[in-house]
């Protein structure tokens, strides 16, 4: 999986609970240095939060309690769509250009042929 801003929220979004980076990276098959670059890109936008583990008596003597959890808001489905929105906007806006611009050309050229 490409790892994308959208592509981590859709996979924080689509469990219940929160999950740690490593149980991130296996899922989305990517190292977790890099993972942990976009994770903090999106900590700062304010669309995915971090929590430590809760104690649990299976997981006293293990490194896996000093993990952070990461979980998405609420916003991270809007802002998905959002960032849907704009892609469609894009195509849209330059479907337009390259019609006004054949429109500008035959205009043009018609006149000349004649």
């Amino acid at each position: 999986m490409k790892i994308t801003e959208k592509n981590i929220l859709k996979s924080l979004l689509k469990h219940s609970e929160s999950i740690s980076i490593t149980d991130l990276s296996t899922l989305m098959n990517c190292d977790s240095d890099t993972l942990s670059y976009y994770l903090e890109s999106l900590i700062a936008k304010g669309l995915i939060q971090t929590t430590r583990r809760p104690f649990s008596e299976e997981i006293r003597y293990s490194p896996k309690r000093f993990e952070d959890l990461y979980y998405a808001l609420p916003i991270a489905r809007d802002y998905i769509k959002m960032i849907d929105r704009d892609y469609l906007t894009f195509l849209f806006t330059a479907i337009a250009a390259l019609m006004s611009a054949l429109t500008l050309i035959i205009t043009i050229v018609i006149p000349l042929l004649s």
